[in-house]
């Protein structure tokens, strides 16, 4: 198994420190801060004093000016050892050196200026500020691996993996694999410079890409600081459930450095056995680092490579003609292998076009290349440009044996028998096989029974369901005639009411008529009475 990968990071940043901001609140996940309070000899806090902060490494500079309440906040600032100086009209100008700025810590440093009435000469304090285990700034269980430690402590594989077990809350179980507060290894996560290079497949017992083929994520030399994290309380760092790796990188400085090394070891430096001694084992490392100046001050640059050789032979039994059984590094008394027989196997794979290889003792090789760049360019004095790039050529040859697969004792083209057939000609090897590759036909024959008699109990059940549904089809065609035939007795109905209804408001007009009529006959009765009375005298009496 070869397998490759490569990982090409190019990160375009620029710190912005607003000296004026009033609602800074913490330093960022790949840089530090530091921050404190300006007070006078009174203990009155100061508003308007400069402070200004110096990278003693690279020269890199950053101001702000003090808050109302006298208090300054410096973000975005690379780790490592800063002067901080603070200047105020009216004051003598104080200076602090060697202030240790760690990755995603707040340094707190406090001043106190002293009243300047004639000119005097500056006040040089040295002091040594370290980064507080209990602080308002710390923000749960962690371990800080800083640039001194990442040189000084060993490591066989050159791996930020090997560094990451100093962390009290981190075991490592015996294959390699990384379990943090109790965690499985795929829980883990390690972003550099606040990229993500997690292994998310989990195939490997390291945290970082590459993991199955032994790869690491960038060369050692260019990190500069690294904290493993166990439930932080920033809620800035996420998808990890086990430990965070947080790692910063080199940056170059205002003067060239440079390093070199190479590692060997071969297998005369192993164990003394003779599975070692009789194959190259081989493990080389060689890289080297160089980092200065473009424009003092202003431009910098860092590069590193570095390459890794790994050669092992590869486990399980080979074949050796010097062995009673024609087998070496085998554990089974009983199994053997000759000369005959591999030629007869490898003979029937080629006449096939399949190579065999051979049945000697082979190499893995696991071939590692690791390269990073960066380079750093002040804009100005809270502008910062930062462009870096990592790539990674990553092999491994994966390959052994075990007696299952290199045991010619039991072996008959491929199908393997609980008894023994002890020594067999070729012929009698021929006729094994051949009773193998029968009972491999009948064994197709009846699946292939099988498969039709699944292929015919489904195509019936199709031809049920396609009955079904003209079953449906026929109801639904029945429904809809039915439904006609009742829209259109609705209709006669309809209109049979609508003649009832006329007839009997005709009739009903008419009774209405003839009571009109009835009325008015009456009335005008009425008053012929009351005239012919009215006429004759009885009018009178009529109306009393």
């Amino acid at each position: 198994m070869r397998i490759h990968r490569w990982l090409t990071l190019a990160v375009l940043s620029a710190g912005v420190s607003l000296g004026l901001s009033s609602s800074a609140i913490a330093q960022g996940t790949t840089t530090g801060a530091v921050t404190g309070a300006v007070t006078n000899e009174r203990n009155a806090l100061l508003e308007g004093a400069i402070v200004q902060v110096l990278n003693v490494t690279n020269g890199s500079r950053s101001s702000q000016v003090t808050r109302s309440n006298g208090r300054f906040f410096i973000q975005n600032l690379e780790v490592g050892r800063y002067s901080i100086t603070v200047r105020m009209i009216g004051y003598a100008p104080e200076t602090k050196n060697d202030i240790v700025v760690s990755l995603t810590q707040a340094t707190p440093i406090d001043f106190v200026l002293k009243e300047q009435v004639v000119r005097l000469s500056t006040v040089l304090t040295e002091v040594a500020a370290t980064t507080a285990d209990f602080a308002a700034t710390r923000q749960g269980a962690q371990t800080i691996i800083t640039d001194t430690l990442v040189r000084r402590l060993p490591t066989l594989n050159r791996d930020v993996s090997d560094l990451i077990r100093n962390s009290p809350q981190v075991n490592v179980a015996q294959d390699g694999r990384i379990s943090a507060a109790g965690q499985n290894n795929r829980f883990n996560n390690i972003q550099i410079d606040g990229v993500s290079l997690a292994n998310r497949f989990g195939l490997g017992a390291s945290p970082t890409v590459g993991a199955q083929v032994n790869g690491r994520a960038l060369p050692l030399d260019a990190i500069k600081e690294f904290q493993v994290l166990i439930s932080p309380y920033d809620v800035r760092q996420g998808n990890f459930t086990g430990a965070l790796v947080n790692a910063v990188t080199q940056s170059g400085t205002n003067e060239f450095k440079g390093s070199a090394f190479v590692y060997y070891r071969d297998q005369q430096l192993g164990r003394d056995t003779a599975f070692l001694r009789t194959a190259p084992f081989v493990r080389r490392q060689l890289g080297f680092s160089l980092g200065g100046p473009i424009i003092k001050n202003r431009l910098r640059f860092f590069a590193t490579v570095e390459t890794s050789d790994n050669r092992a032979p590869s486990t399980g039994p080979f074949y050796d003609p010097a062995s009673p059984t024609g087998l070496a590094n085998s554990n089974a008394p009983s199994a053997r292998i000759t000369a005959a027989q591999i030629d007869s196997f490898t003979t029937r794979l080629t006449s096939v076009g399949i190579d065999a290889g051979d049945a000697f003792l082979t190499s893995n090789e696991n071939p590692l290349l690791n390269t990073f760049a960066r380079l750093d360019f002040q804009i100005s004095e809270n502008t910062r440009l930062v462009v870096r790039n990592i790539y990674n050529d990553q092999s491994a040859f994966d390959f052994s044996r075990s007696l299952g697969t290199f045991n010619f004792n039991d072996w008959t083209a491929g199908v393997v028998y609980k008894q023994p057939l002890g020594r067999r000609s070729d012929r009698a090897l021929e006729q094994r096989a051949a009773e193998g590759l029968s009972m491999e036909s009948a064994r197709l024959a009846q699946l292939e029974h099988e498969i039709l008699h699944q292929l015919d109990a489904a195509y019936k059940n199709l031809q049920a369901a396609e009955s079904l549904l003209d079953l449906h089809r026929r109801r639904r065609e029945a429904a809809a005639v039915q439904l006609d035939a009742r829209r259109e007795l609705y209709r006669e109905n309809r209109a049979a009411l609508r003649d009832q209804l006329d007839a009997e408001a005709r009739y009903a007009s008419a009774m209405l008529d003839e009571a009109l009529a009835k009325v008015a006959y009456r009335r005008a009765v009425t008053d012929w009475n009351f005239a012919r009375g009215a006429m004759t005298g009885d009018a009178v009496l009529v109306r009393q």
